[in-house]
């Protein structure tokens, strides 16, 4: 159980630096039923909704709410960090560097399954990038799995 550790003990065994504060106040909200779980569950609850509830919560911005509402079965908010942001400027716009903007006008076809074609898309092509650095001969052509 989270709730009852130490700072300093989810810093070292889990390492989350300084995250672990933060991780603390949620694990201890849960733990006292303070953080209604139903409600963050309930599948019928808009996301947004649901994102400005877990926005609230100290520690969480933007990447973390929509981290938080992809584990929780939520796929409409894309998760945009360095190796999404360089991946998808690479395959898809052949640039080093792309707006958050045009990455989610990019994935907006896929609706409330974008997260998981962006994730498709960004994993597909780091497989076969590195099947070929390694002179492994892949199973199919180079974008051959995207969804885009």
């Amino acid at each position: 159980m989270l709730a009852g550790r130490s700072e300093s003990e989810l810093r070292r065994e889990a390492r989350v630096g300084y995250r672990a504060p933060f991780l603390l106040r949620l694990a201890e909200k849960a733990a006292s039923g303070a953080l209604d779980e139903g409600a963050l569950l309930d599948p019928k609850r808009p996301t947004e909704d649901l994102a400005r509830e877990i926005g609230r919560l100290d520690g969480f911005g933007p990447y973390a709410t929509n981290a938080a509402l992809l584990s929780l079965g939520r796929y409409d908010r894309l998760v945009l960090d360095s190796w999404i942001r360089g991946t998808v400027a690479r395959i898809h716009f052949r640039s080093p560097r792309v707006t958050d903007r045009s990455i989610e006008r990019r994935y907006a076809p896929w609706g409330e399954w974008k997260t998981l074609a962006c994730w498709f898309d960004c994993a597909w092509e780091t497989w076969m990038r590195d099947a070929l650095a390694r002179g492994a001969a892949p199973n199919a052509a180079p974008g051959a799995g995207r969804l885009s």
